[in-house]
């Protein structure tokens, strides 16, 4: 700056910039590997014990438990201190099957979560994502290879002046 000419220094170093589709491609790739690795190892560790339904029906019975929910096919009773969990039938309904039993429910909080949609994009990707990623694999072992037999084309081309 001495000699009057501005420095080509910025304050902030110049990150190198992503400027094709493929190198986004393999950055999203690798970052939705680690997401499901992550996912995967994040799930809750099962901690809570297994009763029968029978089991269950009878604490609800007695008025020992505070809270009922609902997770697809697995019922998590949640008591004071203590969190147990039972599995009912696919396909039945949790109101008919304490009726039938005599219980009211009416003293305990039922919350139904109904995760189907997850599932169904979890699905999805995971039918879709093997064959995208096989696609893109031979595009791109093609391409290198076409890239390839361009040179030496052009090579040899140009070696006999044609």
């Amino acid at each position: 700056m001495a000699n009057g000419r501005k420095s080509n220094k910025s304050f902030f170093p110049k990150f190198k910039k992503v400027k094709n589709w493929k190198n986004i491609l393999i950055y999203g790739a690798v970052f939705l590997f680690l997401a499901v690795l992550f996912m995967g190892i994040n799930q809750p560790l099962e901690n809570q014990t297994t009763i029968p339904l029978s089991a269950a029906i009878e604490e609800v019975k007695k008025g020992n438990v505070k809270e009922i929910e609902v997770l697809d096919n697995k019922l998590v009773l949640k008591q004071e201190g203590k969190t147990t969990q039972a599995f009912k039938e696919p396909g039945s309904n949790i109101y008919t099957l304490f009726k039938d039993a005599g219980v009211e429910l009416n003293k305990t909080k039922v919350s139904i979560n109904d995760k189907t949609t997850v599932n169904n994009w979890i699905n999805i990707l995971a039918s879709i994502l093997p064959i995208l990623l096989m696609v893109g694999f031979f595009y791109f072992i093609f391409r290198q290879a076409r890239g390839a037999q361009d040179s030496v084309f052009y090579k040899a081309s140009s070696q006999y002046g044609s």
